[in-house]
């Protein structure tokens, strides 16, 4: 069953250098063709208050899904997402 990672940025990026250097090892790691970018973008509020930002990765399974999140290069990549802003991130599985 498809599963989606969500990262929801909760206000704008605190520290660019670090977003920039999040970004650097993105581009710079293993590809993963399991991965599908879906959404990256500022919402349009419907109900309450939207957030900074909103990005949807699709992946083919949950195992998939967790198996990147989990993996070493993510690991160290998303130490400089934390540093860079307020995010949540979670994991939701398809219809």
């Amino acid at each position: 069953m498809t599963a989606f990672v969500i990262f929801i940025r909760k206000g704008p990026v605190t520290d660019e250098a670090q977003m920039v250097e999040y970004v650097r090892k993105l581009r710079a790691g293993p590809p993963n063709p399991t991965m599908k970018l879906r959404a990256k973008s500022t919402p349009i509020p419907l109900e309450g208050e939207a957030p900074d930002g909103v990005f949807l990765l699709e992946f083919p399974t949950l195992t998939d899904a967790r198996a990147w999140y989990d993996s070493p290069f993510y690991q160290d990549a998303m130490q400089h997402r934390l540093r860079s802003g307020d995010y949540t991130a979670f994991i939701v599985e398809g219809a």
